[in-house]
């Protein structure tokens, strides 16, 4: 059994969890016909479905706010929508699955995962400064850079002010805290550096896993393509000799993008694999770490402060 009602004209559906002969139920009154104490209890099961949908239309009502379907929907199926952040965070993500892009859902989904580490629970009511600098101080405790604090605290003001929007957070959180970058200096690989790793390829010293890392880097540099370009990247976007890719960070566009391959590049697929995806991949995080050691193997001893971290830009 359900109970169906209509806000504006759009139908909403609530299981009750209460299953019925149809001889058993009286149609008038929306109720089972109560000759026995389990028809009883079936009957309480509804009128407590009902009850909760009332409560929910009485509490939009006072606050002088409008109640549409989907909100009722949110609200009857998690009832703590309208105090818990993360209950909030993960709806409004969930809206988002098939609009974000793949890289910018995973970020957020990460940045999800890493507050529900910080703590278990985390309401509406909870979020003020206090909050945002203990935050800061998990996440310096982690030994994260300030850039990487930076861009978690940027995917939670996203949240947070889509709460505020919707009437359910106090006050706009980051409304009068500044989110500053830091100016990176991005290091690069020089041309004899890359012949450096790519001869270091080909002597084949090394863990298998570690092939993993070098040929789809490797193929990165020769082909121009940023790590979610190549993680994406399947056999049948190589026609001829060229790769015909949708570049991710700019998919809105709707372009195809032709590249040529060479020979290098080339060297650094198994066309004996058996699936869609043309490299296996670890998370970007996992293979930058592994990419310093294996310059340091393959003699790239530079001179900079930092190794390169490869797949932040495209060769």
């Amino acid at each position: 059994m359900y109970v169906v009602c209509y806000v504006d004209r759009v139908r909403c559906r609530f299981a009750t969890g209460v299953d019925v002969h149809p001889n058993d139920f009286d149609k008038a009154s929306g109720t089972v016909k109560s000759k026995t104490l389990e028809n009883k209890d079936k009957n309480l099961f509804i009128s407590n479905v009902k009850k909760r949908i009332t409560e929910i239309e009485v509490r939009y009502r006072l606050k002088d706010k409008k109640l549409t379907a989907e909100l009722l929907q949110n609200e009857f199926e998690l009832p703590d929508y309208q105090t818990s952040f993360y209950a909030f965070y993960e709806i409004e993500l969930n809206k988002r699955k098939g609009v974000l892009s793949t890289s910018t859902y995973e970020k957020y989904e990460i940045t999800l995962k890493k507050l529900k580490r910080f703590r278990d629970q985390l309401n509406f009511s909870d979020l003020n400064v206090d909050f945002i600098n203990a935050y800061k101080g998990y996440c310096k405790a982690l030994g994260n850079c300030q850039n990487s604090i930076n861009a978690n605290l940027k995917n939670i003001k996203t949240f947070t002010r889509l709460a505020y929007k919707s009437d359910l957070a106090p006050f706009d959180l980051f409304g009068d805290v500044k989110i500053s970058n830091i100016e990176l200096i991005r290091n690069f690989l020089t041309e004899p550096e890359l012949n450096k790793l790519y001869s270091y390829y080909k002597q084949n010293r090394f863990h298998e896993n570690e092939k993993d890392i070098l040929r789809p880097f490797l193929f990165s540099c020769f082909c121009g393509l940023r790590f979610s370009d190549v993680k994406a990247l399947k056999f049948n976007n190589i026609q001829d000799d060229f790769l015909r890719v949708k570049i991710i960070k700019t998919e809105y566009i709707d372009k195809e993008v032709k590249i040529p391959i060479c020979i290098p590049a080339l060297e650094m697929i198994d066309f004996k694999r058996k699936t869609k995806q043309v490299f296996s991949m670890y998370s970007e995080q996992y293979m930058n770490r592994q990419l310093k050691s294996l310059c340091k193997a393959s003699g790239i001893n530079s001179v900079r402060k930092k190794t390169p971290y490869f797949f932040q830009q495209s060769y």
